[in-house]
């Protein structure tokens, strides 16, 4: 897929002027920091970040709560074996 994005898709970064000034590192943190300013976009990325910390804890607890408190056999669990 690399290949043919690279081979097909065109650039799309537009060419630097010759007489445009050279970003420094502090300017280039300083976008970084007008993101984090962005309050609806900060919500969003909280929310992405919750969700998935409760998506990783399900699949990393529910099988051991299946097994230990529903009674669920580990061979059915196992999809590995299918």
């Amino acid at each position: 897929m690399a290949l043919l994005v690279f081979l097909y898709l065109p650039e799309t970064k537009p060419h630097a002027k010759a007489d445009a000034p050279h970003e420094s590192m502090a300017a280039t943190f300083r976008g970084y920091f007008q993101v984090l300013r962005d309050k609806t976009f900060m919500l969003f990325f909280g929310a992405c970040i919750l969700s998935t910390l409760v998506y990783m804890n399900m699949n990393t607890t529910l099988g051991v709560y299946l097994r230990d408190e529903a009674g669920v056999a580990e061979a059915v669990m196992d999809c590995s074996s299918a």
